[in-house]
């Protein structure tokens, strides 16, 4: 599980430096999607720290296997759920925030529920990890 929370952290840090390349553009064209980039770069960034700040609090549930897991791929899955809506939001310039949006933005919309959902999952497990610290 260690492994898997460096690896994607470095990707998601690695994509967070380079979505600075569109963030830069969008601010020297003065387009409309210069925030969307904006929040990919820092959100990308962010969620990166996360997974790689989480990597020692791991040793502490060895013997709770099963929290763990739904607690590290809660935590892989909504990441890159919620980054990938939000690099689709910047290319597209759509925010993906009505549920009653067409096409992409209701496609955006979507992959930030399922985020969402997985993000829950995440909480649940690390409130359980929570616990067991204080039992």
């Amino acid at each position: 599980m260690d492994k898997l929370l460096i690896f994607n952290g470095l990707l998601f840090i690695a994509l967070g430096i380079l979505s600075g390349i569109p963030y830069f553009k969008s601010i020297q064209l003065v387009r409309n999607n210069e925030r969307q980039w904006r929040i990919v770069h820092l959100a990308a960034i962010l969620a990166g720290t996360l997974l790689l700040a989480f990597v020692p609090v791991l040793g502490y549930f060895k013997s709770h296997i099963m929290l763990v897991q739904l607690t590290v791929w809660s935590m892989v899955v909504s990441n890159w759920l919620f980054v990938v809506g939000m690099v689709v939001s910047g290319l597209t310039g759509k925010r993906g925030l009505d549920k009653h949006a067409q096409g992409s933005g209701k496609k955006i919309y979507l992959t930030y529920q399922l985020a969402t959902a997985a993000s829950l999952l995440n909480v649940v497990g690390i409130l359980g990890m929570a616990l067991l610290l204080v039992l």
